[in-house]
């Protein structure tokens, strides 16, 4: 599982997507992202969330982010992605 950190900006994103990149790399079944840290979300991880969401479905690996925040829910909706990047959240968080 790889943690989110609590400001996901673009000085941390880069070292998540790759993270993510060994992980699919690695042939492991699962791409988990622990999101339970999150205070604030800038647009360029909801993007790297997204792109891992496809690359993890083009590779037939199961994609998630356990314990999203508020904060990241409401950035990931607000672009209009629940769907690809927190299906499993729904209306959990509010």
């Amino acid at each position: 599982m790889i943690s989110l950190s609590a400001d996901l900006d673009r000085t941390n994103v880069a070292s998540l997507a790759h993270e993510g990149a060994e992980v699919l790399a690695s042939g492991v079944g699962a791409l988990t992202f622990d999101g339970s840290a999150v205070t604030r979300v800038r647009l360029c991880a909801v993007q790297m969330l997204a792109s891992a969401a496809r690359s993890a479905a083009t590779a037939g690996v199961a994609f998630s982010v356990e314990q999203p925040t508020a904060e990241l829910v409401a950035a990931v909706r607000l672009c209009g992605l629940s769907d690809l990047i927190l299906p499993s959240a729904g209306s959990a968080v509010q």
